[in-house]
């Protein structure tokens, strides 16, 4: 486009020079004719005239013609040529055109002068030699000029592309040296650009999550693996008892209802496995019906209130009208592992409180305990499978580190949360917030 309108530009303003050229011809052309004693026109300086003083190729002419078609002067700086018919009166007006003689291209100009008072029509021509090889000299210059750019574009450009691509084959070199056993590694884009060091972090994010992912998947087989291992072999152990000879019948007996607690726990831990592999599955569905929160919390207290008293908890529950759309069972399962929960790490003797509050968007039921709190370091931790903060009590109340990853499923298939407040000796609270449902 450049190079195109580079040659538009410098023909025109060429084709323009050459006109001018022929309006200065035509001015001399008149200042130059003059009338002899006889009433001849001739020219002043009759050398100017003369064929011969111009280069091969170029030169100029001029012709003098009465009005009414009769030729009464010519000249010429290279060989005469005949300029074609008497000029008509169009071309008198009309704008310079070109002409072909031979192998000649003339630029023609007829303009209607007065010499001496009498009117004569002067047509003057000027040879587009040199318009002709401006044109092939800037044609030539462009083409050189073309390729010699679009040489030196490739060069910069593959110079360029390298430079710009290097840093993204690095990032892909290493990136290729990832696996799973080498997901603490990151790429390195510092330098490369805005672009690439997006990129580079939405990887490095990638990469971040997959490593807890796989952190999480591998902690939780090797849970599973112990929580299943431990009952499996209390059930060993307990049988190897009872098989050695020399037991009475009551002994027997306490043989079998230690074997049916073991397997008991063991059916309790499958259970929980299963139901919240389907939750995260999505293959539980959810039967969803109107429901009050305070009513359901109610209800759960009601039924683990002998837990409280066992441990000589007081266990309360109150709270305003609370309106939830939800399923039933699935809240009743989440909002019993909360309570249970609360019960079983709360202090011996304390205060266990449910509290339901509602505002226009969100129902909060609050389980609140008295007992000695979650540090800092685990707060993050707790919704995992399997995670107990004390490792040592974990199997005496008879948890398996599952029921706040249910509580927690429970709590974002309704579109809602859960919330964990605690404080080191001062109890803790679990929030479960819920959407309100809108009046209908």
């Amino acid at each position: 486009m450049y190079a195109a309108g580079t040659y538009v530009v410098l023909r025109r303003h060429a084709q323009v020079e050459l006109e001018h050229r022929l309006e200065e011809d035509l001015r001399r052309a008149v200042r130059d004719l003059e009338l002899g004693p006889a009433g001849e026109a001739r020219w002043r300086h009759a050398d100017d005239y003369v064929g011969g003083s111009s280069a091969p190729g170029r030169g100029h002419w001029a012709e003098v013609w009465t009005p009414a078609g009769d030729l009464l002067l010519s000249g010429t700086t290279a060989e005469p040529l005949a300029l074609g018919p008497p000029p008509s009166a169009a071309e008198a007006v009309a704008a310079p055109a070109s002409l072909r003689l031979g192998d000649r291209r003339l630029r023609v100009m007829t303009r209607e002068r007065s010499i001496a008072g009498g009117p004569v029509v002067i047509r003057v021509a000027i040879s587009e030699a040199t318009l002709h090889d401006r044109e092939r000299e800037l044609l030539f210059g462009l083409g050189l000029g073309f390729v010699v750019v679009l040489g030196l574009a490739m060069a910069g450009g593959r110079l360029l592309a390298v430079r710009a691509l290097s840093p993204l084959a690095a990032m892909a070199t290493r990136a290729r040296r990832i696996s799973a056993e080498r997901l603490s590694e990151r790429l390195d884009a510092r330098g490369a650009g805005g672009e690439l060091e997006q990129l580079a972090d939405a990887f490095n994010d990638t990469f971040a999550r997959l490593e807890a992912s796989f952190e999480q998947l591998r902690r939780f087989t090797a849970d599973a693996s112990h929580e299943l291992r431990t009952p499996l072999t209390a059930l060993r152990s307990v049988g190897e008892v009872g098989l050695a000879p020399g037991h009475s019948a009551d002994q027997y007996r306490e043989v079998v209802a230690s074997m049916l607690e073991e397997a008991d726990r063991l059916t309790r831990l499958v259970d929980a496995l299963l139901q919240l592999s389907r939750a995260e599955a999505g293959r539980i569905p959810l039967a969803l019906e109107a429901l009050d929160a305070t009513e359901l919390a109610a209800w759960v207290v009601a039924q683990i209130a002998v837990l409280a008293e066992e441990r000589g908890q007081q266990l309360t529950c109150t709270g305003v009208v609370a309106p939830v759309q939800g399923d039933r069972v699935v809240l009743h399962m989440a909002l019993m592992n909360l309570v249970d929960n609360a019960i079983k790490y709360g202090r011996v003797g304390g205060r266990v409180e449910v509290q339901v509050e509602a505002d226009e968007s969100e129902v909060r039921v609050a389980v609140r305990d008295d007992g000695p709190g979650i540090a800092p370091e685990h707060r993050e931790r707790v919704f995992d499978r399997f995670f107990r903060v004390d490792r040592d009590r974990g199997r005496a109340p008879g948890g398996a580190g599952l029921g706040l990853a249910l509580a927690r499923w429970a709590a974002e298939a309704h579109g809602g949360r859960i919330e964990l407040q605690s404080e080191v000796g001062a109890g803790t609270t679990f929030r479960l917030v819920l959407p309100r449902a809108q009046r209908g």
